[in-house]
């Protein structure tokens, strides 16, 4: 039973990080298209997009970040499980540090795509 809930944890975790990605890097091409598309005819437009553009490429770089925090929770985790005493605590605490880094930093992946969109309605409105 706890392992088949530690797979859908790892599961559910690869899934958002994967829309993270998905969605913040397809922003990021969709801006690019549409700010080549108007250059020419509306420079103001395609420089008030420049700054959606560069939220959604923000996201990319904190989903990017939220792989890496996750390999070293997982690190600091596996090493804990191998230890006693207090270097089984510190393991285990810096693990729960990469932990919080790794969904504070989805969040914000999430909210650097949510921002952009904004400053792309804010623009195109």
């Amino acid at each position: 039973m706890a392992d088949d809930m530690f797979n859908a944890v790892i599961t559910s975790g690869q899934s958002a990080m994967k829309y993270m990605i998905l969605i913040n890097g397809g922003a990021c091409m969709a801006m690019l298209a549409f700010i080549g598309g108007v250059f020419d005819k509306n420079e103001a437009l395609a420089g008030g997009m420049a700054g959606a553009l560069a939220c959604f490429g923000l996201g990319v770089l904190l989903a990017a970040l939220v792989s890496g925090s996750t390999y070293l929770s997982q690190h600091a985790y596996g090493q804990a499980a191998m230890m006693e005493g207090s270097e089984h605590r510190n393991h285990y605490q810096r693990g729960d540090r990469w932990r919080v880094a790794c969904v504070s930093l989805g969040v914000l992946s999430y909210t650097a795509f949510g921002v952009g969109c904004l400053i792309a309605y804010i623009w195109i409105k």
